[in-house]
C-alpha cells in the first residue's frame, strides 16, 4: 500500500502527488519537540505549543504577509513554523486565509494552502480560501487548494472546482478530477488512489490511516 502523508518534506511542488510510504511525521513537523502522528500530537500541532499560557500577541496582519512573501522556500518554512509553534495552526487561519491573497510570492500561497490541508474539516474559512486559490497563477497553489477541497469532501466544493475541468493546464484539469471524484464518493483517498484499486491511502490524520490503532491512553481519553 501508498500513502501520502500530510507532512514529509514540505510542500509538493509538483503538480502530482508523489506516493509515498507512509512515516509517521505529524501534521506539526514544524514543532519538532512533537514527534508522533497520535491523536494528540496532532492537535497539540495544530493547537500549537503554549498549552500554559497565551502568546504574548498575536501577529499582524502584515507580519504574516512577511513572513510568507519570501521565494526562498527555507524562508518561509522557518517562518512559517516559527508562527504554527507559538500560536497554533487553528489560531492562526483567519491571518493566513486574509494574507493569502496579498502575498505575492508563490512559494508563500504553497506553503499556506499546504498547511491548511488538515483543517479542512473543521474551519469553513480554510474551504472558502481554497475555492479562492483555484484560479492562483501557481499550479502548485491550485494544486493544494484541490486538495483541501478534497479532503472536506464538501458536496458544495464542486461547482467551485468544475471550471478546472477546462483549464488549459493539463495538470489542473486532473488534479480537479480526481478532488471532484473524491467529493462524490465522500472517499479523500480517492484523490490519490484515482483508479479506486484501495492500495492506496492518504493519510491526513492518523485515523486516516486503515491499519490505525488507537493507543491505550488514547482510548482512556476518549472516554473521559
Amino acid at each position: 500500500c501508498c500513502y501520502l502523508p500530510v507532512r514529509g518534506p514540505g510542500p509538493n511542488n509538483a503538480f502530482k502527488p508523489t506516493p509515498l510510504r507512509y512515516a509517521k511525521h505529524m501534521a506539526g513537523t514544524a514543532c519538532h519537540v512533537l514527534g508522533s502522528t497520535t491523536r494528540r500530537g496532532l492537535i497539540q500541532a495544530l493547537g500549537g505549543m503554549n498549552t500554559q499560557s497565551e502568546p504574548s500577541h498575536t501577529p499582524t496582519l502584515e507580519e504574516v504577509v512577511t513572513a510568507f512573501d519570501d521565494r526562498r522556500d527555507w524562508v518561509v518554512s522557518n517562518n512559517g513554523s516559527k508562527l504554527r509553534c507559538e500560536y497554533g495552526l487553528y489560531a492562526l487561519v483567519p491571518l493566513l486565509t486574509d494574507a493569502l491573497p496579498k502575498i505575492r510570492n508563490a512559494t508563500g500561497r504553497i506553503h499556506i494552502m499546504f498547511d491548511l490541508i488538515p483543517l479542512a474539516r473543521r474551519d469553513i474559512r480554510v474551504v472558502e480560501a481554497a475555492k479562492d486559490r483555484l484560479q492562483d497563477r501557481s499550479k502548485a497553489v491550485r494544486m493544494h487548494a484541490c486538495e483541501v477541497l478534497a479532503y472536506s469532501l464538501r458536496h458544495d466544493a464542486i461547482p467551485s472546482l468544475e471550471p478546472l475541468l477546462d483549464h488549459p493546464v493539463a495538470e489542473t484539469r486532473a488534479t480537479a478530477a480526481a478532488a471532484i471524484d473524491a467529493i462524490q464518493h465522500q472517499n479523500h483517498h480517492f484523490y490519490l488512489d484515482r483508479e479506486h484499486k484501495g492500495t492506496s491511502f492518504w493519510v491526513v490524520d492518523p485515523q486516516d490511516d486503515p491499519n490505525y490503532k488507537p493507543r491505550p491512553w488514547q482510548i482512556r481519553q476518549e472516554r473521559q
